[in-house]
């Protein structure tokens, strides 16, 4: 079951996307306001809604330059019979996008506690290569390296260990 609304001016467009549509379907011809100048208005304003474009006059190229410039999909008038099909796709993609920033705002919050546990702590934290070069070095390097964090940076850990031990130790 679904809700749908038809507008046919910019203003009303623009004063339904702040209900958050979950979808947009569009004729590419339209007598005050054009499906390109909408999808444009989308995406300078960075609204993620699927925008599927229907239309029974334009040719297939012209089709395939509306999806180059952001539409989810592009319908012939005489196909309609794929319009479910476009839609279930539009909205799944969109819930991965949807998902995918989810997850990245999640990994941020995870990596902001990270680092402030690491540059609070008054231990060493360190991140060597497998050559043992610093790639990474908390604030404490200072106290216990005696260089500050920026100096380590692509030094060998091995610098501080005695001559005669390096072998050893990097075995």
């Amino acid at each position: 079951l679904f809700d749908w609304l038809r507008v046919d001016t910019k203003e009303e467009f623009i004063s339904v996307l702040s209900t958050a549509p979950d979808l947009i379907l569009a004729d590419y011809y339209l007598p005050n306001y054009s499906a390109l100048e909408a999808l444009a208005y989308l995406h300078k304003h960075e609204f993620d809604i699927p925008f599927i474009i229907i239309s029974g006059m334009i040719d297939e190229e012209l089709a395939l330059e509306t999806i180059g410039l952001g539409a989810t999909d592009y319908l012939f008038k005489t196909h309609l019979g794929r319009l479910r099909f476009a839609v279930e796709r539009a909205l799944a993609e969109k819930e991965l996008r949807e998902r995918h920033r989810a997850l990245q705002r999640h990994f941020q919050e995870e990596m902001e506690k990270y680092r402030e546990f690491v540059e609070g702590t008054e231990d060493l934290v360190v991140q060597n290569d497998t050559d043992g070069r610093y790639l990474f070095v908390n604030r404490m390097s200072e106290k216990y390296l005696g260089l500050p964090p920026e100096q380590c940076i692509g030094i060998s850990a091995f610098d501080f260990v005695h001559p005669k031990d390096r072998e050893s130790t990097r075995r």
